[in-house]
């Protein structure tokens, strides 16, 4: 993802937030700094200046190529190690302080890559990290922004441009769903491009390194936001990729989620830097759509409440019976003999997802 586009460009628009952390833990001369996914060495590079003992890691050779370049022009000393925010290769207690500036919130282990930046700073040390919040990132209008360049890319090609993973049961998680449980059947996005055409995004979901599901791509105009749904029902035109890998496999275990472009013929090798934005991520249960009632008295999880619906869930749920329920506000069923609003929403909730 690092080495395609232009994220030094956009890597130059956040260095107000690397002097401000580097201000905010008050590093001065002489101590030791560590820069996590430095990048292209913003924070190193301001804690440099400042005449810290500056150090960078990141995984991305290139961006570490520009970080020396960089070092070299301003007329300081970084030492670039190329590792992973996960597994820092510093013995601990190494530094009196350690920042990231909107990097190690992409490690896929948000715990573990926490877990590194503690170790490695001293006892009274300090930790400062920059990262995106749910409502906003560069321009303060977005949830993710970003650059690309299709100078290296052919007709057709399938670069992601923006990335996440699942994190479930937190609130973090949320963002993407835990599809195991939750009645899951869209995820809708707000979206924004400057390509100057129309460009067609798609949406990948994926249980790891094996293979995915990449679900049909919508178009997206260039210029303000567009909503755009993606569907993500087993019986949808999606594309299945890997050995093995299935609707069941992928959904029942999604740990990373992409979108991505396809980049048309107009802009194939166009060296030109073109802006993304996403934002309101959604997940949403199935439609509600008209069901049919035959009169069979069985009722069908197809989006829609019938006759047959509410008879067959008298008879599965409550046992047929009628008699008086408690109605407590709590939109929780009880198998009681009793139909009541609860036992109705529970119902739709559970049966007919949320419809």
């Amino acid at each position: 993802m690092w080495t395609v586009g232009s994220f030094p460009d956009i890597a130059t628009r956040t260095m107000p937030a690397a002097e401000a952390i580097v201000d905010r833990l008050g590093i001065e001369a002489g101590e030791r700094v560590l820069d996590v996914a430095t990048g292209t060495g913003n924070g190193a590079l301001v804690a440099a200046e400042r005449g810290a003992l500056a150090s960078g890691l990141d995984l991305t050779p290139k961006l570490l190529a520009v970080a020396a370049e960089r070092a070299t022009a301003a007329g300081v000393e970084v030492d670039l190690t190329e590792g992973d925010a996960e597994a820092l290769p510093y013995e601990d207690d190494s530094f009196d302080a350690v920042i990231s500036m909107f990097g190690v919130m992409f490690a896929p282990d948000h715990r573990r890559a926490a877990g590194e930046l503690v170790r490695v700073c001293r006892p009274g040390g300090r930790i400062g990290v920059a990262a995106w919040t749910p409502a906003g990132a560069l321009d303060g209008t977005s949830y993710g922004g970003a650059t690309f360049n299709f100078v290296n890319q052919p007709a057709n090609a399938t670069p992601i441009v923006f990335r996440g993973a699942t994190t479930y049961g937190t609130s973090g998680g949320a963002i993407f769903g835990d599809y195991r449980t939750d009645p899951v059947a869209r995820v809708r996005i707000d979206v924004r491009q400057n390509s100057g055409v129309p460009l067609m995004f798609f949406a990948r979901f994926s249980p790891g390194a094996a293979g995915g599901v990449a679900l049909a791509p919508t178009p997206v105009m260039s210029g303000g936001w567009q909503t755009i749904t993606f569907s993500i029902g087993p019986n949808d035109s999606v594309i299945y990729e890997g050995p093995g890998v299935t609707y069941t496999t992928v959904f029942s275990n999604v740990t990373r989620v992409q979108f991505g472009v396809l980049v048309p013929s107009a802009l194939a090798g166009v060296d030109q830097v073109f802006q993304f934005d996403l934002d309101n991520i959604t997940l949403l249960p199935p439609p509600c759509v008209a069901d049919v009632d035959d009169g069979s008295g069985v009722g069908t999880p197809d989006g829609g409440v019938t006759i047959d619906d509410l008879l067959y869930y008298l008879q599965t749920f409550e046992a047929g019976a009628l008699a008086a329920d408690v109605d407590d506000g709590s939109g929780t069923g009880t198998r009681d003999g009793g139909v009541t609003i609860d036992d109705l929403l529970y119902y739709l909730i559970r049966f007919e997802g949320g419809c």
